[in-house]
């Protein structure tokens, strides 16, 4: 099967180089790029996973042959193409379940050593899972690495004319997208504190593709830092209100005053008026702010550009 695969590349490239495609005299290839391009595309439409991933190969090697170009009748021409290795083939085929007795899309788990090409594997396994219909997200624990991974493979992604259904990023950044994949759920929510429920504009819910999780170095996706926790996204509510009653709790710091009494300021009444719907989660916050004022201590901080900034929240503590 590799030699078959091996073989057929060779063939896609051999044809697809050609005379009447490829002039060798000059270097300047867009049109034939352009030609190149449009017999992939004809030759795609067979959705045969293995028939897919070469010619998609084909267009990778193809995409990456400046030099293959440059040099004229040398020995060994060939060296100078990109081709995948046998292990990213077999990868990509255990990772699509190719081979299995009902070929179905399952969990799998791919070992692929440091150095070995794990971004070419997610790469490809990324266009051919687009282009049979799903939107692949590659998870990473890098921001650096991650983006280095699509830059890497965005031209193939281009031309395949799938990288809106293609999405590289660290876990928080797919929680993000995940969160508000039909509108901005924290704007959703401070919308509904300050004007109500019945003042809030529904999103009609967008027709999705099915999702596919392809993830890089997946050893961290089971650490303590991923494993077993819960993505808490948050948001702050903003108003001259809430301003002035932080700034009262924050004055009377030293009488120790209880939540009774702190209901019964005009501070804590026109906050409350101000979020008539919303007065169970101003209690709750306020709550909060007699805690931490009585607790309040030093914590740790850097100066930036004038300012003090901490490096961790402590809830209203780092406020004060």
């Amino acid at each position: 099967m590799l030699q078959s695969i091996s073989a057929k590349i060779q063939a896609v490239m051999t044809e697809l180089t050609s005379q009447e495609l490829i002039n060798k005299d000059t270097k300047e290839f867009s049109q034939q790029r352009d030609q190149f391009y449009n017999k992939l595309n004809e030759k795609l439409l067979i959705l045969d996973e293995a028939k897919l991933l070469t010619h998609i190969f084909a267009l990778w090697t193809f995409q990456n042959a400046q030099h293959y170009f440059e040099v004229q009748d040398i020995e060994n021409k060939n060296s100078y193409l990109l081709k995948p290795h046998a292990a990213q083939v077999v990868s990509i085929f255990r990772m699509l379940s190719l081979g299995d007795k009902n070929e179905e899309l399952k969990n799998n788990l791919v070992q692929i050593g440091t150095g070995e090409g794990k971004s070419v594997t997610l790469g490809a396994t990324a266009s051919i899972l687009t282009l049979l219909g799903f939107n692949v997200h590659c998870a990473c624990y890098s921001e650096y690495l991650s983006q280095r991974d699509y830059n890497g493979f965005l031209k193939v992604f281009d031309t395949l004319g799938v990288t809106q259904n293609i999405r590289y990023g660290i876990f928080n950044k797919l929680y993000e997208e995940m969160n508000n994949r039909n509108e901005d759920i924290r704007q959703s929510v401070e919308q509904f504190i300050s004007k109500g429920p019945n003042n809030i504009a529904s999103n009609s819910q967008l027709i999705e593709r099915a999702k596919i999780l392809l993830i890089d170095k997946v050893a961290v996706f089971f650490s303590q830092d991923f494993y077993g926790n819960i993505y808490t996204p948050s948001t702050s509510l903003r108003d001259p209100t809430i301003t002035s009653l932080t700034n009262f709790i924050w004055t009377q710091r030293k009488s120790k005053f209880y939540l009774n009494q702190v209901k019964a300021i005009p501070e804590y009444v026109a906050c409350s008026s101000r979020f008539p719907n919303s007065e169970p989660l101003i209690l709750e916050a306020v709550k909060s702010l007699i805690y931490d004022v009585i607790s309040f201590e030093s914590h740790n901080y850097i100066v930036k550009e004038d300012n003090i900034v901490y490096n961790v929240v402590y809830g209203y503590k780092t406020l004060f």
